[in-house]
């Protein structure tokens, strides 16, 4: 087996554990804001999102993508996400930081979450290195940690990989359906 299948093979694994444990884990109950922790949270997750950023930058596989014109304007979408991810971590720290509080960082949260789970679904079409997923994990990480003290529903980053029961999926809708005509 090629080196990139294995790297590939357990990227996927390891992504697999991680969107089934992690918001499990992540949605079990609301916690009390705690100002302080949070505010190292957020700090933790400005730092891993930037040596993430970083090392997409220098990735071999989305540095100059030579692929067909898809391959292109995926990595190109990818590392714009990176940068979007890293510019709103770093707000969220800053707010983290200046002392507001879960109203006021919501909306940012929320932002990060959505952005990770893009980051996170480009990059499954891309050929990235292990190591470059070993940088995006730290951050899937570091939101799920953070997500308890959002919600107690459901954690800031929906779930890319369980569509059928997580938002987007095509079975959403028809569940709507289903509710509306018994209502």
């Amino acid at each position: 087996m090629s080196r990139i299948r294995t790297m590939r093979r357990r990227a996927v694994i390891a992504t697999l554990l991680l969107s089934v444990t992690l918001p499990a884990l992540a949605s079990a109950e609301l916690l009390p804001w705690d100002q302080a922790n949070v505010t190292a949270l957020g700090k933790q997750l400005a730092e891993t999102t930037s040596a993430a950023r970083q090392t997409a930058i220098r990735e071999p596989s989305l540095r100059g993508a030579t692929g067909n014109v898809g391959q292109r304007r995926s990595s190109e979408r990818f590392l714009q996400t990176m940068r979007q991810l890293e510019s709103s971590t770093r707000q969220l720290s800053r707010q983290l930081e200046a002392g507001s509080g879960k109203d006021e960082t919501m909306g940012v949260a929320r932002k990060i979450g959505t952005l990770l789970r893009d980051a996170q679904e480009d990059g499954r079409r891309l050929s990235l290195s292990q190591f470059m997923w070993d940088k995006i994990n730290p951050m899937v990480v570091a939101i799920d940690a953070i997500s308890p003290y959002y919600s107690d529903t459901s954690p800031l980053r929906p779930n890319p990989l369980n569509r059928s029961a997580g938002e987007g999926s095509q079975a959403e809708p028809a569940a709507e359906k289903e509710q509306e005509k018994s209502e």
